[in-house]
């Protein structure tokens, strides 16, 4: 609720309807907006931005004003009149009114509000022991925890979820459709009682607030903050920590931290046998022995190579021997010269 007798909330009432008029600016201008309360009324007079409005948008217009207007619960208010002028113009272009639900506004006396507040203050520091107990069972937590069983318990509740499960059978569709027009008003209830809520006030009430723990025991509040201020920066170490990549160091890491284990044939080829996989995975220098396990047999003699060396010569150790292996259609032949082997070659029938 808005006091328009009051500076403060006349100011801010100037305020947010500049932001409500922000968001028709294709029909009036936020900032030539004159206000003025008289006998009850409150005069809004606007300014066209073009010559000829749209009947329509102009009553549009009006109509989300009264709305707005309705939701901001303007106290001493009975009826709100509006004026359009066209720019250039001395005379109105368009006229309207609506009426608002009136509210008292409520009668403020300084030194009698100054008197009940110090009153108050000294009261509650004569029973704030008495009273600790009482607070601890009647606090927000208890008020919370009853308001979320009420609502649990409430048959509106129940009766919602029936009729969004029935619903949800029939018409999956429609229930879509009904969740985001519920999702678009809830949206917007938010935005206004944002706009509306009197934050200056709040703001204020804390500052006056924390003053008031300072000058009771200033040793203790400022033990209290520096806790809190402690709980919150671990709390967001902690979760930076939690949220950043893992790093790694590579001052911390062993010179030979390779592992070559893996490198031997026996991982890189296949099951024993003969085939395309244990072919590729043959390497020159390979022994005989080498070759024999990783093809599955010991191999049959097929011939002598001489591009590896003569056999007739003294060192016959040099000569090439080539030796085959066969698994149905699949063929592959390989050549060894000094026990290692220098050649091979692959053939499918397939």
């Amino acid at each position: 609720m808005l006091n328009l007798q009051d500076r403060q909330a006349w100011q801010k009432f100037g305020h947010i309807l500049t932001s409500f008029v922000s968001d028709h600016i294709d029909l009036v201008a936020p900032e030539q907006i004159e206000t003025r309360l008289e006998q009850k009324t409150l005069s809004l007079s606007f300014t066209l931005i073009t010559v000829s409005p749209e009947r329509d948008r102009a009553n549009q217009f009006t109509h989300d004003l009264e709305t707005f207007m309705q939701r901001l619960k303007l106290a001493g208010v009975k009826r709100v009149s509006l004026e359009f002028f066209a720019p250039d113009e001395q005379t109105p272009a368009l006229q309207g009114s609506f009426e608002l639900p009136y509210i008292k506004p409520p009668v403020t006396n300084d030194a009698a509000i100054v008197k009940s507040a110090d009153s108050q203050e000294s009261l509650a520091r004569s029973g704030a022991r008495a009273n600790s107990k009482v607070n601890r069972r009647t606090g927000r937590g208890g008020s919370l925890t009853r308001r979320m069983r009420g609502w649990l318990t409430s048959s509106e509740l129940r009766q919602s979820v029936d009729t969004n499960s029935k619903l949800a059978i029939r018409d999956p569709k429609r229930l879509l459709v009904n969740t985001k027009d519920a999702a678009i008003i809830k949206f917007t209830q938010a935005i206004d009682w944002v706009d509306t809520y009197p934050w200056e006030d709040w703001f204020a009430a804390k500052v006056q607030w924390q003053k008031r723990r300072h000058r009771r025991n200033l040793a203790k509040a400022l033990f209290e903050d520096f806790m809190v201020l402690a709980v919150l920066a671990t709390a967001l170490f902690w979760l930076s920590g939690q949220l950043s990549g893992p790093t790694m160091n590579l001052a911390l890491l062993a010179d030979q931290h390779y592992d070559h284990s893996l490198d031997s044939p026996d991982y890189r080829c296949g099951r024993p046998g003969v085939n395309r996989k244990n072919y590729v995975c043959l390497d020159r220098g390979m022994s005989y022995r080498q070759v024999s396990s990783i093809l599955g047999d010991e191999g049959k003699p097929l011939g002598i190579d001489h591009k590896f060396g003569d056999c007739a010569s003294p060192n016959k150790d040099l000569c090439g021997v080539i030796i085959t292996w066969r698994d149905g259609s699949r063929n592959m032949n390989a050549t060894f010269s000094d026990d290692r082997l220098v050649a091979k070659a692959w053939r499918d029938m397939s």
